[in-house]
């Protein structure tokens, strides 16, 4: 170019190249249709062209399903609930309600109170908000009867007595007790019969045949079986199986066991002032008269505590006016004949009882 003093003038341009501008837009839509990617293009600011693309992804619908129980059946099955979400589209919602059973319970009680007995129905709200139904039901224990029947020999302890406890179950446990009187004292249907006794010798009484217990005889002697050693009447008591009293007596007399002429003496007595059996004296079963006769007895240390001539006297029992000691004595004897010459002897071992 020629400048104003008509010199040159040179002007050099630089020109550069002008980027276009591209934007891309990210959207979403709940129609299907929408999507895809739109290309626009414009014209900048500096004349490049500005390239716009859209793409349009598909936003789906969010479904929802909600599981619920109601106690009413009229609530259940199922309920759907169209909503818009935070992206414009459909929100849909399903509530499935199904039904919350009620709690049903029993309960077994028992009572010994017949007022107590039935059913009882309690309803409650359990924690899910439903019918909590409890049923008591109790019934009744019956009390316990027993009928004992009883026999005495007291007139005191008949009748009727009744007693009132609690058994296992608590409840009344009624026992009665009916006592009928029977005799006091009985003899035994089958006694054993009375008997004889050699004057020397003895004789067992056995009575355990009258199946009793506790026996106890005149004689001082106890259990069903004693020895006896001389006459006299023997009575024992003793306790019956129905716990009365039974008595028997036994009467024993001695006898001459040897049939020819002789003096003896038995082996105990009882000097006890009962009129039986009280005094020890010699006896014979000789027809012939005693034309000497001397009876002496000794105590065990050898002290002479009873002697006579006389054959009919007996020794009652007594030394120095005091009753001799329950004990063996010895005893010895000498007598003759009117027939005779010589003088027999005899010794022997008497028991003193009481």
């Amino acid at each position: 170019m020629i400048a104003a003093n008509g010199c040159d003038s040179i002007v050099t341009v630089n020109t550069s190249l002008a980027n276009s501008f591209v934007t891309n837009i990210q959207l979403l839509s709940c129609n299907a249709s929408d999507t895809g990617t739109v290309a626009h293009v414009y014209t900048s600011a500096n004349g490049c062209d500005s390239i716009v693309t859209i793409e349009t992804n598909f936003s789906p619908s969010f479904p929802l399903v909600l599981y619920t129980s109601s106690c009413n059946p009229a609530d259940t099955g199922s309920s759907t609930q169209n909503y818009i979400n935070s992206f414009g589209c459909d929100s849909i919602v399903t509530t499935v309600t199904s039904l919350s059973n009620s709690y049903y319970s029993t309960i077994q009680l028992t009572s010994c109170n017949i007022a107590d007995t039935g059913t009882d129905v309690q309803v409650y709200i359990s924690i899910n908000g439903c019918d909590s139904i409890i049923a008591t039901e109790t019934s009744l224990l019956p009390s316990d009867q027993v009928n004992i029947s009883l026999t005495s020999c007291n007139p005191l302890d008949t009748g009727v007595v009744v007693q009132s406890l609690v058994n296992n179950n608590g409840c009344d446990s009624i026992i009665s007790i009916y006592t009928s009187l029977v005799s006091g004292v009985s003899s035994v249907s089958n006694p054993i019969s009375d008997t004889t006794i050699c004057y020397d010798g003895d004789l067992v009484l056995d009575v355990s045949s009258y199946n009793g217990n506790q026996y106890h005889w005149n004689s001082g002697d106890v259990g069903p079986i004693i020895t006896i050693y001389s006459q006299g009447i023997y009575i024992v008591d003793f306790i019956q199986s129905n716990g009365c009293l039974g008595l028997d007596t036994i009467m024993v007399q001695q006898e001459f066991c040897e049939d020819p002429c002789k003096v003896m003496a038995p082996k105990a007595f009882t000097p006890n002032g009962d009129g039986d059996n009280d005094l020890f004296f010699a006896v014979t079963n000789c027809e012939e008269e005693l034309i000497y006769f001397s009876f002496r007895v000794y105590n065990r240390w050898g002290e002479l505590v009873f002697e006579t001539d006389d054959f009919n006297q007996g020794w009652n029992g007594y030394h120095k006016g005091k009753p001799s000691e329950l004990d063996n004595y010895l005893y010895y004897f000498e007598y003759q004949l009117a027939s005779q010459e010589t003088i027999e002897k005899g010794k022997g071992v008497v028991t003193l009882l009481r």
